[in-house]
């Protein structure tokens, strides 16, 4: 069995690893995959949005789409999968929800600091990062009223065969 955990992994590199995964299996071995799918970080991802609009960088609100589509969807990975050369494919997707006490406590989540913002603000010039994060959080302590901040991430788990492949010639 391989298992391969793309969590922390760029969404342009999940393709590459999974990849690798089928490459160090044997013929007929089972490998597993888990990463994050479309439709997680929307609520940050919203937010921002909200905090570039606010602080005057309207021409990387583009930037926020790309951050949504480029997570895979559950149908996009099995797809990759079966191109790999995969078979009996099959998926599971679960809601994993992160809470928050509040703004400062997100930002300073090392998951937070030092994966995905880093990821997620990469576009916008570093002279300008603090006062995009000082929007941020100010968005997100104003929005959420005392209560914390999820963030919600759709884990799947990808589990496929490899082919037994025939020789060529």
């Amino acid at each position: 069995m391989v298992i391969g955990d793309a969590s922390l992994a760029t969404p342009d590199r999940v393709r590459g690893i999974l990849a690798e995964m089928v490459r160090v299996a044997r013929t007929g071995g089972t490998l597993a995959l888990l990463l994050p799918t479309s439709s997680s970080f929307g609520e940050f991802f919203s937010i921002y949005w909200e905090a570039l609009h606010n602080s005057g960088f309207q021409d990387h609100e583009v930037d926020v789409e790309s951050l949504i589509t480029q997570l895979p969807t559950v149908s996009d990975v099995e797809a990759m999968a079966e191109r790999e050369g995969l078979e009996s494919i099959n998926s599971w997707t679960q809601i994993e929800e992160f809470d928050f006490a509040s703004a400062e406590d997100f930002l300073s989540a090392p998951l937070i600091s030092n994966f995905l913002m880093t990821n997620w603000l990469h576009s916008i010039p570093k002279s300008a990062r603090e006062r995009l994060t000082r929007e941020i959080v100010r968005i997100i302590n104003e929005d959420r009223h005392d209560a914390e901040f999820s963030l919600t991430v759709k884990a799947t788990l990808m589990v496929g065969k490899k082919m037994d492949l025939p020789l060529a010639g």
